[in-house]
């Protein structure tokens, strides 16, 4: 803990442990005194710690540390004498005017005595960055440096030695000769990219007189987004996850709240040359030479696996994506409901593809034209539920021929766009509409040249054309939720 004392002093202090306290005074007890107990104590290592690490985090080495050690005497009243003449000797060099008020500090304590400067508040040294400016334009570029000397101690030769990192990568390391009689050196061009420095300041005899450790502030992003109102959402999968009495999921299932895209301002320090391009170059060849953690994924059957892989759906939905297309034959308004109203992105363009007819996806069984059109129920469902979609959906109902109960395509994909521009590919195992079925759901991500094809193939289906025919396919439902 650090405490202000006054205005050049500040004060460090870390009590040392019960126990070892408890030790000495055992002992102390018994007429023995042990000060070996107190070599190892974690109040010692603790001051060293904080000595070596407190001074750079001030901005400068050359603070004056002041240690003190005492013993833990929480609990014994006849150290009446040794308390008070703790605190006289205290009262010789630190001011503490009232010495009952810091009781609590007997332990192991750093008092840092800040380096006290000139009349003028001017400090001996100072480092200063600086980058292209002009009248008309804010500094955009932080490409250079200098450091400055008061004119007392500019009268001196000094050597500096400058190291520039970008997150714990050094950038720079140079050494530099400060004549005597120049208060202003530089200024020194910098071609790298950097958010701290570091810098020593030898005086001609080759001692420490000044160092700074600082971080710089490169880039602040201002991000700001609208948020809907929060749909609590209640069907048949938010009362099988409650039936598990999985809490955690049932709260992630059950609520969406809808948010646009972030709109993010920047303003900052940026810098294109050597280091950026060569870290830019090497994290994409990295890309390359080790595999990227899997995204495949199982889910077994039953109310937590259905829960789980509509959560991993909407995530990689929401995970910078701006367009995507579900390609499955028997997608229904089961389905719509599971996964269509737990999406909570806005600037989302999702188009399902689907192939009713007069099959029953649940069943397998013929509907006969007295029974209800499962076209018109997922339909009119799109309709019932519109309020509540956040994003922007389309719904393609395609067929071989008007009458033709023939299947327009059979397996099942997911087609995601990202906001770069970038295609990935998903294959399912299921139908979309089957989450609550009796078998597990898994999805794995088609790589190489066979989501090449797979993108053309689910792109060609969103025209209304027979990728392996390149005939029109029949439409007799196309739906759009901004229509």
């Amino acid at each position: 803990m650090v405490t202000k004392v006054s205005d050049d002093i500040l004060e460090c202090y870390f009590p040392l442990s019960q126990i070892v306290g408890d030790e000495f005074f055992s002992a102390f007890d018994d007429g023995v005194i042990t000060l070996e107990i107190l070599d190892d104590c974690l109040g010692k290592e603790h001051c060293k710690f904080m000595q070596s690490s407190i001074q750079p985090a001030l901005g400068s080495s050359t603070a004056k540390v002041d240690s003190y050690y005492t013993m833990n005497v929480v609990g014994h009243d006849f150290l009446k004498n040794e308390i008070q003449s703790i605190f006289k000797h205290f009262q010789s060099s630190l001011p503490f005017a009232e010495p009952q008020k810091y009781m609590h500090r007997l332990g192991a304590f750093d008092i840092i005595h800040m380096p006290i400067y000139a009349e003028d508040d001017i400090p001996p040294f100072r480092f200063r960055l600086s980058g292209l400016n002009t009248k008309d334009f804010l500094v955009t570029v932080r490409n250079e440096f200098k450091i400055l000397r008061r004119q007392d101690y500019a009268q001196s030769n000094h050597i500096a030695h400058v190291q520039l990192f970008s997150g714990e990568t050094i950038t720079s390391d140079s050494m530099m000769f400060l004549p005597a009689g120049t208060e202003v050196f530089g200024p020194v061009e910098v071609s790298n990219e950097f958010d701290r420095t570091k810098v020593w300041l030898f005086n001609e005899e080759g001692e420490l007189v000044h160092s700074d450790d600082l971080y710089w502030l490169n880039t602040i992003v201002l991000s700001s987004s609208l948020s809907g109102a929060k749909v609590a959402i209640k069907d048949k999968l938010t009362k099988s996850v409650e039936g598990t009495g999985d809490k955690h999921r049932q709260k992630k299932i059950t609520n969406v709240q809808a948010s646009s895209k972030a709109d993010n301002s920047e303003i900052g320090f940026h810098s294109n040359k050597d280091f950026n391009n060569y870290r830019r170059e090497m994290l994409d060849r990295g890309k390359v030479l080790f595999e990227s953690p899997s995204s495949d994924r199982w889910f077994p059957k039953g109310p937590l696996g259905s829960c789980d892989s509509i959560l991993y759906i909407k995530l990689l939905l929401e995970r910078g994506i701006e367009q995507a297309w579900v390609v499955d034959p028997f997608f229904d308004k089961k389905a719509l409901e599971a996964i269509v109203l737990r999406i909570s992105k806005r600037d989302l363009t999702l188009t399902i593809i689907t192939n009713l007819h007069s099959v029953d996806p649940e069943n397998g069984e013929l509907v006969g034209e007295e029974g209800p059109s499962l076209v018109n129920d997922l339909e009119q469902f799109a309709v019932k539920i519109k309020p509540f979609i956040h994003c922007h959906l389309k719904i393609i109902n395609l067929l071989k021929s008007q009458n033709s109960p023939r299947q327009a395509f059979h397996d099942r994909y997911l087609c995601l766009k990202s906001n770069a521009g970038e295609f990935s590919v998903y294959l399912l195992s299921n139908s979309l509409n089957s989450f609550m079925g009796e078998y597990p759901f898994c999805m794995s991500r088609v790589g190489g040249d066979a989501a090449r094809d797979l993108q053309e193939y689910t792109l060609t289906l969103a025209d209304k054309i027979d990728p392996v025919s390149n005939k029109e396919l029949y439409c007799n439902m196309e739906w759009d939720s901004h229509a």
